[in-house]
């Protein structure tokens, strides 16, 4: 099972989210403000499909005076790439390909406000858990006019 799966398999194929971000909209989320209902409706009419997702325009491309590679040339590897590769390697290692990370996440949407709990997570986390998750199940969502 991949990461994607995983992610719509622990969300409940997304209905976690969804049901996070209505409680968002509708005011029922702790300490949520009006960005927060914005942004909680701005992700629902985008996943939900009833606002057409428009194309960013691409930013000019850079002139280059060096000739285009041959179609069967690669570039050489770099030192950076290797490091990399390596770290990413470790990382998935220790993270389970990226599933201990989601857990976290999707705790982090799903916790009920419980009194003197160490795990209480502000609607700012909730969002921020959401938007990763979204991202990494359904493709990308902007926040604060980023991607």
């Amino acid at each position: 099972m991949n990461l994607e799966q995983y992610i719509r398999q622990i969300t409940h194929d997304g209905k976690t989210l969804a049901d996070f971000l209505v409680d968002t909209v509708q005011g029922n989320t702790h300490d949520a403000t009006v960005s927060h209902r914005f942004k909680a409706t701005e992700w629902l009419a985008k996943f939900g499909g009833f606002i057409p997702e428009t194309e960013p325009a691409k930013p000019p491309r850079a002139k280059s005076d060096s000739k285009p590679a041959k179609a069967d040339e690669k570039p050489p590897v770099t030192e950076k790439q290797i490091l990399h590769f390596h770290i990413a390697r470790l990382i998935n290692e220790e993270t389970q390909d990226g599933k201990t990370c989601i857990d976290f996440l999707a705790r982090v949407v799903e916790k009920d406000e419980k009194p003197n709990s160490a795990e209480n997570f502000t609607t700012t986390a909730r969002m921020r858990a959401t938007r990763e998750l979204l991202n990494r199940g359904w493709g990308s969502v902007s926040y604060a006019g980023r991607r």
